[in-house]
């Protein structure tokens, strides 16, 4: 019974989280990736305060930029005789 009537002398406080951080790599280099972003409680809801947000985690868009177009066709030359077999046949 105190608890109750404690509420309501109590003022509540709000949760507070911080900001949004990176955790981890991009996925991918270039071409679109994925970053994944975390967000810590820093103060817990007391007391009838503002509940803190569901979504601590969540992944955004990253390294949108275009991949480099440098694809190289492979060319292979004539097989050449380097000497002579390393072992006799039989």
């Amino acid at each position: 019974q105190i608890a109750d009537i404690a509420g309501l002398f109590v003022q509540g406080s709000n949760c507070t989280v911080g900001p949004w951080k990176e955790s981890g790599e991009c996925s991918k280099t270039c071409g679109g990736g994925l970053q994944r972003m975390t967000r810590a409680v820093l103060t817990p809801a007391r007391n009838g305060g503002k509940a803190c947000p569901k979504q601590l985690e969540k992944n955004v868009k990253c390294r949108t930029q275009k991949c480099p177009d440098n694809a190289v066709n492979c060319k292979v030359g004539q097989w050449i005789n380097e000497g002579a077999c390393s072992r006799s046949c039989g």
